[in-house]
């Protein structure tokens, strides 16, 4: 029989990636907390922006010293970067579900599991995107507060692009 160690942790890579359990499911959360006639991708825009004032390290704009130590292991270990994947699924999974209940009554307009699923995959893409790029400036030297402005700008071009494929239904 496995350790026990294992019936908590199923990979090894999952004892490193435990540190993000708590941001798993975020983006459904802020999708179904939204306020009423917010529409999923203005609440997703409004959180992340928030999250990148608060220099969370999600957004890859922290300079916490452990923060930063955890975020250069991820991005630098092949391994972590592949299970982290099996995460982003899991997110996936969450996201779609609260994006088909925000767009009840949309089939009409094309709007259905498989889009839903497409349009979470795409919102989570850009937001590891946007926290990929965000550690490279801080690597390259940058401080939080020096690439704050860029971070905020690139996050309203990635939104403003989601918003323009994805709009019919979550915009």
């Amino acid at each position: 029989p496995k350790p026990t160690l294992f019936r908590y942790f199923p990979a090894k890579e999952d004892l490193v990636l435990e540190r993000i359990a708590d941001h798993q499911g975020e983006s459904a959360r802020v999708v179904r907390d939204r306020a009423p006639g917010q529409s999923p991708l203005a609440a997703l825009r409004a959180h992340f922006h928030a999250r990148l004032d608060a220099h969370d390290p999600i957004t890859g704009l922290s300079d916490n010293p452990a923060a930063r130590a955890y975020t250069d292991l991820l991005f630098t270990t092949p391994s972590l970067l592949a299970r982290l994947l099996s995460y982003t699924d899991r997110d996936a999974d969450e996201l779609t579900s609260a994006l088909l209940a925000a767009a009840p009554g949309l089939d009409a307009s094309g709007l259905d599991a498989s889009t839903a699923r497409l349009s979470a995959g795409l919102i989570l893409l850009a937001h590891r995107h946007l926290a990929r790029e965000n550690w490279r400036k801080l690597s390259d030297g940058l401080t939080p507060e020096a690439a704050l402005a860029d971070a905020h700008a690139a996050a309203d071009r990635a939104y403003d692009m989601l918003t323009r494929g994805l709009g019919a239904g979550y915009g």
